[in-house]
């Protein structure tokens, strides 16, 4: 296999096609079962997984991530709630998109994911939950936030309502 080489795991025909078309000129696509999965990761060396969330419940990821690490993933999903985003990053996809798939935003997504924009998993002391996030100003924020909780200080968060302080 080439250096551009994409593994894809979908078992959807019309979403397949979608990657086919779109990403097809620029990368060599490695459309397999998810039972043959860790035989190719075995194998063949790839930049990128693209994989349906949907298949095994979400073991995909685990999958991936117990043989290779490191392989950045990019999670599909029918799914269109937050919920389904944050469970896809926390069990270590890099990035999220909601089929159907547009081409102009699959081709972008992929470009961005292969020159590094990921969301990045900050964990914030104490019992907090996880973050994610892929802008540096709300990475910048949660390290104030960390360093703040370290010291003896009442803090106000001030914003518009609903956005999250």
């Amino acid at each position: 296999m080439t250096q551009n080489t994409i593994i894809v795991i979908e078992d959807d025909q019309a979403t397949q096609q979608a990657i086919r078309t779109t990403l097809g000129r620029d990368f060599q696509l490695d459309f397999v079962k998810a039972n043959d999965l860790e035989i190719r990761l075995a194998q063949n060396a790839y930049v990128l997984a693209i994989i349906d969330q949907q298949q095994e419940g979400g073991m995909l990821l685990k999958r991936i991530r117990l043989k290779e690490p490191t392989l950045k993933i990019l999670v599909l999903s029918a799914e269109q709630n937050l919920a389904e985003v944050i469970l896809a990053i926390k069990m270590g996809g890099t990035y999220f998109l909601s089929k159907p798939l547009k081409a102009e935003r699959l081709k972008e997504t992929v470009q961005q994911i292969l020159e590094g924009m990921t969301f990045e998993l900050l964990e914030v002391s104490g019992d907090y939950p996880w973050f994610f996030t892929a802008s540096s100003k709300v990475e910048e924020l949660l390290k104030m936030a960390k360093n703040a909780a370290l010291h003896p200080m009442d803090i106000i968060l001030c914003g518009e309502t609903g956005t999250g302080k």
